[in-house]
């Protein structure tokens, strides 16, 4: 059975590229475009990652990463372009698994996904 991600992204360049790169490793791709319709995805839908970006217009950081790990305990993949190490340890502090600068290296994005299904 096919493989399920939710990518939570408000950058529709972001979003597509993640897609592309999830397609290519046989992995369905759900995107959404703010913290709380993804929060409402989750609740409703099977999901084995969260592909995350911190600036979302709705919800900090640490906000949407300690609801999504209350909806559901799975791995959750930061991507953000502000990696300053007060937003770095708070997204760990707040339960996030990786931590991906933009822009994303694909290679290392696959990595991670990989990872993370293991």
């Amino acid at each position: 059975m096919k493989k399920n991600v939710l990518v939570i992204d408000n950058c529709d360049i972001s979003g597509c590229l993640i897609q592309e790169v999830l397609d290519g490793l046989d992995i369905n791709c759900h995107i959404v475009k703010s913290g709380e319709h993804g929060l409402s995805y989750l609740r409703n839908n099977d999901v084995d990652i969260i592909v995350l970006e911190t600036r979302l217009p709705d919800m900090s950081n640490i906000e949407i990463i300690k609801s999504l790990k209350q909806i559901k305990p799975i791995p959750v993949v930061v991507q953000t372009t502000q990696c300053y190490q007060d937003n770095i340890e708070a997204a760990f502090a707040s339960g996030c698994d990786y931590f991906l600068k933009k822009p994303i290296e694909v290679s290392l994005l696959e990595d991670v996904i990989k990872k993370c299904l293991v």
